[in-house]
């Protein structure tokens, strides 16, 4: 689809937060120094889901553009970040220091090329630190991936990745608002639900 030409910035980094108050701004500094390392025009917008600290207030004091999203849920939130953006490619990442926001390169740069549609990050890949995923998460994640890689006959191997990359084919305009083509559910399915959908409508991914 093609994307409304008012668009304003080339990237536009979405994170989600809930009482995030002691990582949002190292999430938010990382993303920034990205952009200025390779020159892109681009935004971070935090969208608060309800946060009983000072994670907004803290990402507004260093300069971050905040939107609220009242109702309550991870897609909630995702879904409220992709129609208050403003780049011409979405990444989409949890503002809790669990992603690398300093290195979105090889996230990025596909999209903006136009190589492909979306960019699924990989957990597993760049190593797991003792302690940060249960051990019911870090083998559970491995087999549903390996069930959606035989269902869909593709190579991702972290379905389940918080970390993703959406290119502009999967965004239209209706009445000034954006939406992501397929109708994000409001829980933690966000996650994969897009995927399959792009996978079962033969798109490109990576």
């Amino acid at each position: 689809m093609k994307m409304p030409e008012k668009e304003s910035f080339e990237l536009s980094v979405i994170m989600p937060c809930l009482n995030e108050e002691s990582t949002v701004e190292h999430c938010v500094d990382e993303a920034r120094e990205f952009m200025r390392k390779y020159r892109i025009n681009g935004e971070v917008l935090v969208v608060d889901n309800g946060s009983e600290d000072e994670s907004a207030a803290i990402a507004q004091r260093y300069g971050t553009r905040v939107i609220t999203e009242a109702k309550r849920g991870y897609g909630s939130a995702i879904r409220a970040g992709i129609v208050a953006s403003k780049g011409k490619v979405l990444v989409v990442g949890d503002c809790d220091t669990t992603y690398d926001f300093l290195h979105l390169e090889e996230m990025y740069q596909p999209l903006a090329e136009g190589k492909c549609d979306m960019v699924i990050g990989n957990r597993y890949a760049g190593g797991i630190e003792p302690g940060a995923m249960s051990w019911s998460h870090r083998w559970g994640v491995r087999f549903l991936s390996f069930c959606a890689r035989i269902r869909f006959r593709t190579d991702v191997y972290d379905f389940h990745c918080g970390l993703r990359g959406l290119s502009p084919f999967d965004i239209y305009d209706v009445g000034g608002k954006r939406y992501f083509a397929p109708m994000i559910p409001t829980d933690c399915s966000a996650l994969c639900d897009p995927g399959i959908y792009l996978l079962k409508n033969n798109n490109k991914k990576k």
